[in-house]
């Protein structure tokens, strides 16, 4: 059971950090600008955006590991993975298959084994790119049984996740040109840089009885990132993103979202929304819009404020929608069962 407090947290930080990755995502035409001030802070801005890109991305990793071992035991694992292609695999392959109906509609370059490639085996012309951490969440779900062994004994498992940060962070900047081919494929390189959040996450769900020994666990791991940061410059900030998500749902005590709010209910639809190839208009709206602003900086920041309020705004119109005309069955795929998703709370 996951405790009240880490269940709003949960909630809270979804609908944040879905924000984050449609702000990411959104980038508008600059004007002129005001001169090297406003450009310096315009790229304050958009590096900052990219540092918090990599936080949501690292946050809904590790989210999606806690969830799935919490209360997990070998016998379980087969629902699990079993609920796992409805509310990932499933809605994942309608929004591909949306997608790719649009762009060979307006007749986009199409062939069915690029699509299987795209879809599938993380080639880099994504239908809707932005889904392709969905896809990648659902694998490491078919591959819990080898991961819960592994995590199953606190101090064993503390071990494994220690090693799993080292080895993915070394093989992330190695020089072998094998190892850099294998991860420029595709999505490759993103899913094996987050897979250190997901077995953190994963360790924190399984052991979610004492979370202090996770918390210690990850205060560890920065203390080893600070040791070697004389060796691996950026080692500390590889390892501090991916252990503030796990201590943001242990530590934190955020207000509370109800299960029924419809900004709850609607993240999934966002995420797949944002990236939508029907949905370009989108943009050049806006960009028509904010490039008449003088300040780059603001146009920039007005372009993904802007554009984060539509498009939560258009998924809550289509939730409501599909609620009006009771197609229960289209609401849970397209949402990947969000619609009627309920945390299970510890009771103290």
């Amino acid at each position: 059971m996951i405790e009240k407090s880490t269940s709003n947290n949960i909630k809270v930080l979804g609908v944040v950090m879905t924000a984050v990755i449609v702000a990411y995502h959104s980038w508008p035409t600059t004007p002129p600008g005001l001169g090297p001030v406003d450009l310096r802070l315009n790229e304050l801005i958009a590096s900052s955006i990219n540092q918090l890109a990599v936080l949501a991305m690292s946050y809904f990793f590790t989210v999606s590991g806690f969830l799935l071992f919490s209360g997990l035991t070998p016998k379980k694992i087969p629902l699990k993975i079993k609920k796992r292609v409805r509310t990932l695999l499933i809605p994942y392959l309608i929004w591909q298959l949306l997608s790719t109906a649009y762009l060979v509609t307006v007749g986009a370059p199409y062939s069915i084994e690029k699509w299987i490639g795209t879809v599938f085996l993380f080639q880099t012309w994504p239908p809707n790119g932005a889904l392709w951490y969905v896809y990648a969440i659902f694998l490491l779900a078919c591959c819990s049984y080898p991961i819960l062994r592994l995590l199953e004994n606190p101090k064993i498992g503390a071990i494994v996740v220690v090693a799993c940060f080292f080895t993915c962070f070394k093989l992330g900047n190695s020089a072998n040109p094998a190892i850099q081919r294998f991860f420029t494929y595709g999505y490759n390189g993103n899913t094996v840089g987050y897979l250190p959040a997901y077995i953190l996450g994963a360790y924190a769900g399984l052991h979610s009885d004492n979370n202090n020994r996770t918390i210690t666990l990850c205060i560890l791991q920065l203390f080893l990132g600070f040791i070697f940061i004389s060796k691996n410059g950026d080692s500390f900030a590889y390892i501090t993103v991916r252990c503030i998500p796990t201590l943001m749902l242990l530590l934190l005590n955020l207000p509370v979202i109800y299960e029924s709010s419809t900004v709850y209910k609607t993240t999934f639809l966002v995420y797949a929304l944002q990236h939508q190839p029907y949905l370009y208009w989108l943009d050049e709206f806006l960009r028509g819009i904010t490039v008449c602003l003088p300040s780059i900086a603001l146009a920039n920041i007005s372009f993904k404020l802007l554009y984060c309020v539509i498009l939560f705004a258009l998924a809550a119109a289509l939730y409501h929608a599909l609620k009006y005309v009771n197609a229960t069955l289209v609401l849970s795929l397209l949402t990947g069962g969000r619609a009627e998703r309920s945390l299970k709370v510890a009771v103290k």
